[in-house]
């Protein structure tokens, strides 16, 4: 996987230019970089290859990058590590725009926002928004990594193993479907994005799947 991949998936999720960075660790400038629409594929491998991490704070953190002299992040317990699992196969990312008036959170997947009325992105191209259960499941264009603040570009998981934020009733191996607060299981032969890699048990959680979408 190049450099330049890992510095668009992260760069263009954080709020701002100038973020502080945590621990000593400088993260770095936010801002479009690619192209709307942009897929981009991450390449299979024998090892985990960690992108950065998730605080619960919200904040974004891009483990690759360093300075000399500064210090390297070291990962708290509460921190969501966003990666590549080994031997999972690709992963593929896709380039979209936050149009909406809320943060994009962690884990949940997006559609293309039809009704996108602003001035940052032409008409037609990828601004996005929460998808919802109205929405079908080969609406949805990727799932979101990590929070896309409101107004920022970010890469969402089109394919590959990754993050959703499931329903506490998704099953083992059960099909994926977009629902108001979560990721849900699709109903009957209804079409799907993905599978879910575990039986999630009492609570909403994070969780990994495999992660399909059509568009």
């Amino acid at each position: 996987m190049s450099n330049s991949f890992i510095d668009n998936l992260l760069e263009t999720s954080l709020p701002e230019a100038g973020n502080s960075g945590i621990n000593g660790y400088t993260v770095t400038e936010a801002g479009p970089i690619g192209v709307l629409g942009q897929l981009v594929v991450s390449a299979a491998s024998r090892k985990d290859q960690v992108h950065g991490y998730s605080l619960a704070s919200g904040v974004v953190i891009d483990s690759t990058k360093s300075q000399l002299g500064a210090a390297t992040y070291t990962a708290a317990a509460t921190d969501v590590k966003i990666y590549h699992p080994a031997n999972t196969g690709d992963q593929v990312w896709k380039l979209v725009f936050n149009g909406t008036s809320a943060a994009i959170p962690q884990g949940r997947p997006v559609a293309k926002d039809l009704a996108y009325s602003g001035t940052e992105v032409a008409l037609g191209a990828l601004a996005i928004r929460l998808a919802v259960a109205a929405d079908l499941a080969d609406t949805v264009v990727g799932v979101a990594q990590f929070v896309i603040p409101v107004g920022e570009y970010g890469y969402v998981l089109v394919k590959g193993t990754g993050w959703i934020y499931a329903d506490a009733t998704l099953p083992l191996g059960g099909r994926l479907a977009p629902a108001d607060d979560n990721v849900a299981v699709a109903a009957g032969t209804a079409p799907s994005f993905g599978v879910s890699h575990v039986l999630v048990g009492s609570a909403d959680v994070l969780s990994m799947a495999d992660i399909n979408c059509a568009l």
